[in-house]
């Protein structure tokens, strides 16, 4: 337990950031990356299963289809970045790499996010308002 409070001190310094060939993960935080990273891909496949579900309706398809993108592509490039830390592959190894997924992660979620929050109301109101419409137009 010593030992993996003495590897997160690590993370507070730059040294740590920038080393291209660093020492590979803790049995511990290797376990949870790859269960954390799993659980990525797997909700993905499942968002894109309930994407088939509501094909009919397309915002809630699209919010679907969003988050399966964004789910299965960053689990599986996790999973690669893991993979590679442990086998200590030089530079595709390095943890800027992670910390440059992260970013990612959030500005995708930011942007999905905002669909789901800003346009996807937009669209519904077109929708019920098109509905309203064609009920009056023979």
């Amino acid at each position: 337990m010593n030992l993996l409070f003495e590897n997160l001190k690590n993370l507070f310094t730059l040294k740590y950031w920038f080393t291209l060939n660093p020492e590979p993960f803790l049995p511990v935080v290797l376990n949870i990356l790859y269960v954390v990273f799993g659980l990525m891909i797997i909700a993905g496949l499942a968002a894109k299963i309930m994407s088939k579900k509501h094909a009919d309706y397309p915002p809630t398809r699209k919010i679907f289809e969003k988050f399966y993108y964004l789910l299965a592509s960053l689990g599986v490039a996790g999973l690669l970045l893991v993979f590679f830390r442990s086998v200590r592959a030089y530079l595709l190894g390095a943890p800027f790499l992670m910390l440059f997924w992260l970013i990612i992660l959030l500005v995708w979620l930011y942007f999905v996010l905002r669909y789901v929050f800003i346009k996807v109301p937009k669209l519904k109101e077109e929708i019920e308002m098109k509905r309203e419409l064609e009920k009056y137009l023979p």
